[in-house]
């Protein structure tokens, strides 16, 4: 019953975050939870605790979908080693993960821009979370020479960025029977990111 209940205040949460940002209220999450703010306290003690187990979740539906081997779609011809491949999959299998869950990727992109994430989003660049697999990726890649921890932490952020303001497009832009298909974006914009590592 503990786990259900936490289950509907983190749905609710992300619907109110989503549509309000963080200026969504505890009053009006608990409402959208069916629950009272007594409880919504009980299981979450403060706000802050609220916004970051939402992030966690968020965090978590994006590494269980990253899954090396998974036929997705095939690596491009001109990604010849295959840490540039697992990079390739990362990309792809998370943005199917965005694409499937809206909300998710909205609250994603809303708790990286806010200051409270801040110290979230700098350790998941380096240490957890999804994005972790990609700084690993990158450290594997036999051209990356000695890993330096300020240019792979750079590389991870652009990946991030590059990644969110192309999934942005492609969950904003006006449906057009002529739009370039999604993994036609998805590989142009992947194939801008590897090309500015210089590599």
């Amino acid at each position: 019953m503990k786990k259900v209940i936490s289950h509907q205040i983190l749905r609710a949460a992300l619907d109110v975050f989503t549509t309000e940002g963080f200026a969504g209220t505890t009053a009006q999450i608990a409402h959208a939870a069916g629950v009272g703010t007594g409880t919504l306290f009980r299981y979450f003690p403060t706000k802050a605790g609220l916004t970051a187990a939402l992030f966690q979740e968020v965090e978590q539906g994006l590494e269980n979908r990253l899954v090396p081997g998974l036929p997705h779609s095939t690596p491009p011809a001109w990604l010849t080693h295959a840490s540039q491949g697992r990079l390739w999959q990362y990309w792809m299998q998370a943005a199917q993960q965005a694409l499937t869950y809206p909300a998710a990727f909205q609250y994603w992109v809303l708790y990286r821009a806010d200051p409270r994430g801040a110290v979230v989003r700098t350790h998941a660049a380096n240490r957890v979370g999804w994005l972790a697999r990609v700084a690993h990726a990158l450290t594997e890649y036999q051209d990356w020479g000695q890993p330096d921890p300020a240019r792979q932490a750079l590389a991870v952020a652009q990946f991030a960025g590059q990644w969110e303001a192309t999934l942005h497009y492609l969950l904003t832009r006006p449906p057009l029977p002529t739009a370039e298909p999604a993994p036609a974006v998805l590989e142009r914009a992947f194939r801008s990111w590897w090309r500015g590592l210089d590599l």
